[in-house]
C-alpha cells in the first residue's frame, strides 16, 4: 500500500457558547473552530479526510499576559504547519506516515520553542514563518468574526 499526501484546507467558523464556560483562568463566551480536510491517495486511488477541533484561548499555554488572539493565531499556525508539513509525504502504511509527520512537526515545534513567535510574526506566506503574526500563512480571520478560513497547499 502506498499513502500520499496531496494537500489541504483550513477552514475555521467562530462558534459562540450558550453560556460563559470558565476554566482555569479563562472564561470562554466565543472561539474559532477548525477544519481540516486532507486530499490523499492510497494505491493511487483518491480520498479526502476531514477533521475538527475548537481553538480555546488559554487552554494550552495558560500565559495570562498573552492576548486572545495572539494565542488563536500561534494555534492556527501549528496547524497550518501541520498541514504543509504533510503535503508530499509518502509512506507504505499509516502508520509510517503518522510516525514521519510526527518527526517533522516536532522538529518544528523545536523551533518555535527558540524565543521567537511573540509578539510580531514573522510569516512570509503560508506558515513559512517562525510565528504567528500579520504574515504568518494566508490567514483570513478576524477575532469576533461570523465566520473565517485559509487554504494551505
Amino acid at each position: 500500500m502506498t499513502i500520499e499526501v496531496l494537500g489541504g484546507d483550513i477552514h475555521l467558523v467562530d462558534l459562540q457558547t450558550r453560556l460563559p464556560f470558565r476554566y482555569g483562568i479563562a472564561t470562554m463566551t466565543e472561539a474559532p473552530h477548525a477544519f481540516v480536510r486532507l486530499r490523499i491517495e492510497v494505491d493511487g486511488r483518491p480520498a479526502t479526510g476531514i477533521a475538527a477541533d475548537l481553538l480555546p484561548p488559554k487552554w494550552f499555554t495558560k500565559v495570562a499576559e498573552t492576548p486572545l488572539e495572539t494565542e488563536v493565531l500561534e494555534m492556527l499556525a501549528t496547524i497550518e504547519a501541520a498541514v504543509e508539513l504533510a503535503t508530499g509525504s509518502r509512506a507504505e502504511t499509516p502508520f509510517d506516515l503518522w510516525r514521519d509527520l510526527y518527526q517533522k512537526q516536532a522538529e518544528w515545534g523545536q523551533g518555535q520553542g527558540q524565543g521567537q513567535g511573540q509578539g510580531q510574526g514573522q510569516g512570509q506566506g503560508q506558515g513559512a514563518g517562525r510565528g504567528p503574526g500579520p504574515g504568518a500563512g494566508a490567514w483570513a480571520w478576524a477575532w469576533g468574526g461570523r465566520h473565517c478560513w485559509s487554504t494551505s497547499a
